[in-house]
């Protein structure tokens, strides 16, 4: 299926917004598999039923919710520090050394984004690829 081009310029903005400043293109899902290896990399996805092990066990781990601020406002991970995507290019200095971030938002569309820019970067990172509203009762502030 070839992407709405419609929607190009979005996906553009987006991307710039996040700190991807130089898009020159683009690779369809369908396509991904044929690319060459030397333009892959991988980003570890988990779901929200995964993060409560992850938190708990003491492992270097710091969340990060890419949320905007009004959406983080009305509900939250105890433990997360909010950063909306956005801001992200800007702000990354706030983030723990050597730390590995789990990242989610609403849905995970803009966590694989700052995933992408953080490991981009050199960081460490798991994309929460999950629904929010999925996330464990537990974790909530």
């Amino acid at each position: 299926m070839i992407p709405d081009v419609s929607e190009w310029d979005n996906y553009a903005l987006q991307l710039i917004r996040i700190g991807f400043d130089n898009v020159i293109g683009f690779l369809p899902s369908y396509e991904v598999g044929a690319a060459p290896d030397e333009m892959k990399t991988s980003i570890r996805a988990i779901d929200f039923k995964e993060v409560p092990g992850l938190l708990n066990n003491g492992g270097g781990y710091e969340y990060l919710d890419v949320r905007k601020s009004t959406e983080f406002a009305d509900s939250y991970i105890r433990q997360a520090k909010n950063i909306p995507h956005t801001r992200l290019g800007s702000r990354s200095d706030e983030l723990t050394s050597g730390a590995i971030n789990i990242v989610s938002c609403a849905s995970g569309t803009r966590a694989a984004g700052a995933c992408a820019l953080l490991q981009k970067n050199g960081r460490k990172v798991i994309c929460v690829a999950d629904k929010f509203t999925n996330t464990p009762s537990e974790l909530m502030a």
